[in-house]
């Protein structure tokens, strides 16, 4: 069940859920452009000794290898069953295996960012969708904008169907 636009819960068989977050869902559309003009750029000014040129093609490059860095690591692939949640975290060489496993009682909670002393409370700030075991946690998806509470409640519904599942 596609929730948001970089936000996927599917049910699985035998009782759980597959959840597909990623943060920066639309950091790969920057990062193309950037990456597309900034490298030809970089090989043509250094084989013409073009330094200045060169200065501009790199800030490119940096810019198009933070969004795809975004992108890729800032991503979570992970199956939630009752008792554990299990899966990777990143993409490529950026990713690492998950498993966390828990007796007793989890919770799955949504935890709006902090607002600094004196700042205003603004609506579209955003928040997390966290697995709260005993001694552990795990950050589920991340969500910002004016309608992130309810996507992440509709996650959490979703996410806790599959946890309290019968084994």
């Amino acid at each position: 069940m596609r929730i948001a636009r970089g936000l996927t819960i599917d049910d699985l068989p035998g009782g759980g859920v597959r959840v597909s977050a990623r943060d920066w869902p639309f950091a790969v559309w920057p990062a193309v452009p950037a990456l597309v003009v900034g490298v030809p750029l970089a090989l043509w000014s250094a084989a013409t000794a073009n330094w200045i040129e060169l200065g501009g093609a790199a800030v490119f490059c940096a810019f198009g290898a933070v969004c795809a860095w975004l992108w890729l690591a800032k991503r979570r692939d992970v199956e939630v069953r009752p008792g554990s949640v299990r899966g990777r975290v990143g993409a490529g060489p950026f990713a690492a295996a998950v498993a966390l496993q828990w007796d007793g009682d989890a919770r799955v909670e949504i935890r709006p960012f902090d607002v600094p002393p004196g700042a205003p409370d603004l609506l579209d700030r955003g928040g997390d969708l966290v697995v709260a075991a005993p001694g552990r946690e795990f950050l589920l998806a991340r969500r910002v904008g004016s309608e992130w509470r309810t996507q992440l409640e509709a996650a959490r519904a979703h996410v806790e169907r599959g946890m309290f599942a019968p084994r």
